[in-house]
């Protein structure tokens, strides 16, 4: 990614705070902050790639990044953010879908590690199975009136050839 291509990510942020916080979730001041911790562990991951001892193939090894992790990580906030698809951020970027692809997928253990869940996520990490009894608990607590429920994901029973 070319530094122009960051420096137009970065434009919202200076020149108007409020849409540039809106765009990728964080302010100005916890964005520099995420990005000096991340920044301080890309090295020393490289550091530790550089100590390991060589061979004809290693992990990591291939084509360099020629972005900086200012770069990579504004690609990933904006993709979780904003639900961009890789197309639509590789136009803008002006380079291609499988180099967003690597910059979003090599960013994303960085952000679990750094910034918290959602507390959606994190009731469902400490409590991953819903007993019976407590969900029943919890609909007769619900005050009367119609529920609505998001049937979506459920099972539709379809015909087969022998029922037709």
């Amino acid at each position: 990614m070319k530094q122009a291509c960051c420096n137009r990510l970065l434009h919202p942020f200076n020149a108007h705070p409020q849409p540039g916080k809106r765009m990728v979730g964080l302010g100005a001041k916890a964005l520099w902050e995420l990005w000096q911790r991340t920044a301080e562990a890309e090295r020393a991951k490289r550091l530790r790639q550089a100590q390991r001892p060589r061979g004809k193939r290693q992990a990591g090894g291939g084509r360099k990044q020629d972005a900086a992790v200012l770069g990579r990580l504004l690609v990933t906030l904006i993709y979780l953010r904003q639900h961009w698809t890789l197309q639509a951020i590789a136009l803008t970027l002006d380079c291609a879908e499988a180099t967003v692809w690597n910059y979003i997928h090599e960013m994303l253990p960085h952000l679990r590690e750094r910034l918290p869940a959602s507390l959606l996520e994190q009731w469902q990490q400490e409590c991953p199975s819903i007993e019976r009894a407590e969900l029943e608990q919890w609909l007769a607590e619900l005050p009367e009136g119609a529920l609505l429920v998001d049937s979506w994901e459920q099972a539709i029973p379809r015909p087969t050839d022998d029922q037709e």
